[in-house]
C-alpha cells in the first residue's frame, strides 16, 4: 500500500471533549494522496489515548518525557508522509479544506514549512480576541518569509525580527525532508520559533498560509496570560535578540497608552451594557500585566545570570503554561 502524501501529529494529554471534536475534524480532511494521524500521548488519564485510537495510531509517553522539541521530533520521526502536519489538541480545523492547502504550502520547491491562521472561539475574551487579530497567525494576507543571512536578521528592528521569525506549531506543516536536516532543537518553549530561525537561515523559506484555518483561543486568568507572556518574550530575546522596552518607565508609558488602545477594541468589537464597564475596569491591570511580563521575560536570562534565586523565578512562572 502506498503511503499518504501527509501525516498529521497531535500531542496530547488529558483533551477533554475539544479533543474529540479536533479529532472529528482532523478525519474530515479532504487530501489527495491521502493522510494518517499519529497522536504522541504523554501520559493521560481521561481516556484521550484510547480516544486517539479510534481515529489512528498512538505513541505513549511518560509524562516527565514530555519537551516541546523532542516529543514533536519523535512523532514526525515515525511519519510516513512526506509532508507533516503539526495540531495542538484544542486547536480545531474549520471545514474540509484544512489540511490541503497546508500540505501544498509546504511542499512548494525550497520551502521548509507553512503554518495556518487562527480564527478566536466565541467564547474568547475582548482583549485576548484583539491580540489574536492582530498577530501574525491571526493575518488574511499570505506572505512567503526569507532571510539572507544572520545580518539581515539583526539589522532588522526587533518587532520586525519577531515577525520574521513566527511560525505557530498550534497549526503548522513541515516538509519531512527540511525537518530531517533541521529537526527541532530540545526545549521547554518556543520550539516553533527556534526551528523558524534554523530553517530560515539554512535558506529555506516559511509560508503563512491563510487558507487553512483552525478555530483556537483561550479564556485564561490575567496570571496565567501573565506567565504565558513572560515565556513568550524569554523566547523572543533568545531567538530574535533584543527587547521592545529598554527601561521601565517605557513600560509605564506603553501601557497607559494601551489602556486607551483597549477601550477602543471595545467599541470596534461592539462591547456594551455591563461588560462594557467591566472590561475597561480590566483593561488597567491587563495592560500593565502584558507590558512588564514583556519587560521581564526579555530581562530573563540576564536576571538569572546577576541572581541566582532568578532562576527559581523563572521556574515558578512556567509551570502550568
Amino acid at each position: 500500500m502506498a503511503a499518504p502524501i501527509a501525516s498529521v501529529v497531535i500531542p496530547s494529554l488529558n483533551g477533554g471533549s475539544r479533543f474529540r471534536t479536533c479529532l472529528d475534524a482532523v478525519a474530515a480532511q479532504e487530501l489527495p494522496g491521502g493522510f494518517e494521524i499519529i497522536v504522541i500521548d504523554s501520559g493521560s488519564d481521561d481516556g484521550s489515548a484510547e480516544l486517539a485510537g479510534q481515529y489512528g495510531r498512538v505513541i505513549r509517553i511518560a509524562r516527565a518525557e514530555f519537551n516541546h522539541g523532542l516529543t514533536r521530533n519523535r512523532a514526525i520521526g515515525s511519519a510516513a508522509g512526506r509532508a507533516v502536519a503539526l495540531l495542538t489538541q484544542d486547536a480545531v480545523p474549520v471545514g474540509k479544506e484544512w489540511l490541503r492547502p497546508l500540505v501544498e504550502a509546504a511542499l512548494e520547491p525550497g520551502v521548509a514549512g507553512a503554518y495556518s491562521r487562527q480564527v478566536p472561539r466565541p467564547d474568547c475574551p475582548p482583549f485576548i480576541k484583539a491580540r489574536l487579530t492582530r498577530w501574525m497567525a491571526g493575518r488574511t494576507e499570505r506572505e512567503v518569509k526569507r532571510l539572507l543571512d544572520e545580518a539581515e536578521l539583526m539589522a532588522l528592528p526587533v518587532l520586525e525580527r519577531i515577525r520574521r521569525l513566527s511560525f505557530d506549531n498550534v497549526s503548522s506543516c513541515l516538509r519531512k525532508e527540511a525537518w530531517e536536516k533541521r529537526p527541532f532543537l530540545e526545549r521547554r518553549f518556543g520550539e516553533d520559533a527556534a526551528w523558524a530561525r534554523e530553517v530560515l537561515l539554512a535558506g529555506y523559506a516559511l509560508v503563512y498560509e491563510p487558507a487553512s484555518v483552525v478555530e483556537h483561543s483561550h479564556a485564561n486568568s490575567l496570571w496565567y496570560e501573565f506567565k504565558r507572556v513572560y515565556l513568550d518574550h524569554r523566547n523572543w530575546r533568545e531567538v530574535a535578540g533584543g527587547a521592545l522596552f529598554n527601561n521601565p518607565l517605557e513600560v509605564l508609558q506603553a501601557s497607559w497608552n494601551g489602556v486607551g488602545e483597549r477601550w477602543q477594541e471595545l467599541g470596534e468589537q461592539d462591547v456594551r451594557g455591563a461588560a462594557l464597564w467591566y472590561w475597561r475596569a480590566y483593561a488597567l491591570p491587563w495592560s500593565f500585566s502584558q507590558n512588564a511580563a514583556q519587560f521581564l521575560g526579555a530581562r530573563s536570562m540576564k536576571a538569572a545570570r546577576k541572581f541566582k534565586w532568578w532562576e527559581r523565578v523563572d521556574d515558578f512562572l512556567a509551570r502550568g503554561v
